[in-house]
């Protein structure tokens, strides 16, 4: 059997295919590829016929390489290389394979197939089928990459691509696995070294001669109030510094950068874009950015800013702890736990001991006496155990001036040292002897003085005791006899004579009744208290029944606050609530309704008690007159009474160690206040 095989056409393939040759990158590959070119170009030509001919001679297909072979095996069979036919659905149409390769599909059924049946993910798929598409109608070279994966294995391929026929395309493919895993390495090494120097506390950067950054770090970012990615490509006038400063610091560098001589600045000085003036020590070092050798320079960069003001502080604070020192009156040494002198600072140029030969010395070495010695060590040891301040005094008596006293307060300064700070108290405890004295005369003269105060206290209470005792007498005789004759002899007498004798029973009852309310007072201040726990709301609720049945026709409403507990005397606080809730009763008996209150309530730092009404109230001008015996804030004509009540409360509070006070207004009621010691 014979054939007529397309010599023509396959002539036709042959430039595509030498568009491909040339555009290897290696030079070996292309040197082989135009051989093998050559060879079967010479093939072709010899059984195809002049294109004017007609006949053609027929050859054996047996006679004939395979298709393929006389294609490009002998291209391949060089450049190591994957090359498939196939047309627009992307259908094998033939291929051949470098000696030695596994392809994904058994050989025998590559023709025919389509690249659908390769493990390849659907993104990559889709862009082999649109370079492939592109390539047929661009008559345009493609590139595109792609990736198979089996059972967990992935390799990575590039095909070229270029159009060979009306609607198919030659395929050159690549496996570019090692290079894509080198890239992956390179990537990784690279994220690795920017986490390094991004995690570097200095500012690292990178920068041409035109003094773009291609390098930085965050903390060179930071230094620039910016970020990395806003800085690549940028220059310090790109982001807002001043010109001038920029102008000189990319002189420097380009300096440098040329020079290949590295510099370092010890304290370079640079305003931020906040106009903030930061200190940088910064190391510059020239490199070449390429294999022509552009100049570079490399940065390394730290603010010192603060360091220089922590400095700066420290160095303000020894002077002024120096100044501090020279103005002490005290003498401050640095001695280790067995009493060993270290350091020390005397001002004031107190010490018994020669300065020069304080340091190395020990305190066991000098004629402070052996009890002294031994009190100070035992401070050290405590001071330095517990760290707690350890204070001490001790005497003297060999000084050259005479017996002196000294205070001594130790604070533990490091793990087995003290500074111990040095007073001499030797006149304050002169001071001190004398106080002792004066106190001591102070306090027989105040006992003598209460003596004689509280022996004149009793004369008076009994004097007037006994005055009262002794006006009762003749009071009641002149109230009686004056009774006697208005009730037996009225009739007698005309109505003025009536009128004097009913004056007179009545200022001998007011009278007898002001002799009640003294005695009242002298026996609050001769009572023993005893002070026990006691509720003052029950005492006020028996008290305020006591007022209700007295003048059952009174509408008045008590609000006593509940279990109001005090420390107090039982009969002296009856008195003092008695006094004060009688008073609200009475200066609200004007008023239909009234309302009285007794509670407390929490102030800083104590509990106040209150009595309050909605009575007739007082003019607080005249509060000053309140508590004093026999002043009264109304007319008697308005309401009864002699003026001695509140002032035994005040009596009563004090003597509890509180105090009492008062705000009214007229007509709108009065609250009394009281507190206890």
């Amino acid at each position: 059997m014979t054939v007529t095989p397309p010599y023509r056409d396959l002539l036709a393939q042959v430039q595509p295919m030498r568009a491909f040759v040339e555009s290897l990158t290696d030079a070996a590959e292309r040197s082989a590829g135009a051989q093998a070119l050559q060879t079967l170009t010479r093939l072709l030509h010899k059984y195809a016929p002049p294109a004017d001919t007609h006949d053609q001679p027929t050859l054996a297909m047996s006679d004939l390489p395979p298709l393929h072979s006389l294609r490009h095996g002998a291209i391949l069979e060089a450049t190591g290389e994957f090359l498939f036919w196939l047309d627009r659905q992307g259908v094998y149409l033939d291929y051949s394979i470098p000696h030695g390769r596994a392809t994904y599909l058994p050989p025998d059924q590559i023709i025919g197939a389509t690249i659908r049946a390769l493990p390849m993910p659907e993104a990559d798929l889709n862009a082999v089928f649109a370079a492939l598409e592109a390539a047929i109608d661009t008559d345009a070279l493609q590139t595109v990459e792609y990736k198979l994966e089996v059972q967990g294995t992935v390799t990575y391929f590039q095909a070229r691509i270029h159009r060979s026929g009306a609607n198919e395309a030659i395929a050159v493919v690549s496996d570019i696995t090692q290079r894509k895993e080198a890239e992956a390495a390179l990537r990784m090494s690279e994220r690795r070294l920017r986490q390094i120097i991004d995690l570097v506390p200095h500012g690292i950067y990178v920068k041409d001669t035109d003094g773009r950054y291609l390098v930085v770090n965050e903390t060179a970012a930071r230094y620039c109030h910016s970020t990395v990615d806003a800085m690549i490509g940028k220059s310090l006038l790109d982001l807002g510094f001043h010109p001038t400063a920029v102008a000189a610091l990319h002189q420097a560098d380009v300096e440098i950068a040329r020079s290949g001589v590295p510099h370092f600045y010890k304290e370079q000085e640079f305003r931020d874009l906040d106009g903030n003036l930061r200190v940088y020590h910064t190391s510059i070092v020239p490199c070449t950015l390429d294999e022509v050798g552009s100049p570079a320079i490399v940065g390394i960069t730290i603010d010192v800013t603060e360091q220089k003001q922590v400095a700066e502080a420290l160095r303000q604070a020894e002077a002024r702890q120096r100044a501090l020192l020279s103005a002490l009156p005290d003498m401050m040494f640095r001695l280790t736990r067995d009493g060993t002198y270290l350091d020390f600072a005397d001002p004031q140029k107190q010490s018994l001991l020669p300065h020069d030969r304080i340091i190395g010395s020990n305190i066991r070495d000098w004629s402070f006496g052996r009890d002294s010695w031994h009190l100070a060590l035992a401070a050290y040891g405590r001071a330095i155990d517990s760290g707690e301040v350890q204070t001490i005094e001790y005497d003297v008596p060999t000084a050259p001036d005479g017996p002196r006293a000294y205070e001594s307060r130790i604070v533990r300064s490091g793990p087995n040292e003290v500074v111990a700070v040095i007073r001499d108290i030797s006149e304050r405890r002169q001071v001190e002897a004398r106080i002792r004295q004066l106190n001591e005369e102070l306090e027989e003269r105040v006992r003598r003085r209460t003596y004689e105060l509280e022996a004149a206290n009793r004369e008076l209470e009994s004097f007037s005791y006994s005055v009262s005792h002794d006006l009762r007498a003749p009071l009641r005789a002149i109230s009686g006899f004056s009774q006697v004759l208005l009730d037996e002899y009225s009739q007698q007498l005309d109505a003025e004579g009536r009128h004097y004798l009913q004056r007179v029973c009545a200022a001998s009852q007011r009278m007898a009744q002001l002799i009640d309310d003294l005695l009242d007072l002298a026996r609050v201040t001769r009572h023993v208290m005893q002070r026990t726990p006691i509720n003052l709301s029950t005492i006020a609720h028996t008290l305020a029944d006591e007022l209700r049945h007295a003048q059952p026709e009174r509408c008045v409403e008590f609000v006593i606050m509940p279990e109001l507990w005090v420390e107090a005397d039982a009969d002296l606080m009856r008195v003092a609530l008695g006094n004060l809730l009688n008073n609200a009763w009475k200066y609200t008996s004007n008023h239909p309704h009234a309302r009285i209150e007794f509670g407390s309530h929490r102030a800083p730092k104590e509990v106040v008690y209150f009595v309050r009404d909605d009575g007739a109230g007082f003019d607080m001008a005249h509060a000053d007159k309140l508590f004093g015996a026999f002043q009264r804030l109304h007319r008697r004509e308005e309401f009864e009474g002699n003026g001695v009540g509140l002032a035994t409360v005040q009596r009563i509070i004090h003597r509890h160690g509180g105090r009492v006070w008062a705000t009214a207004a007229v007509e709108q009621g009065a609250s009394f206040y009281f507190t206890f010691g």
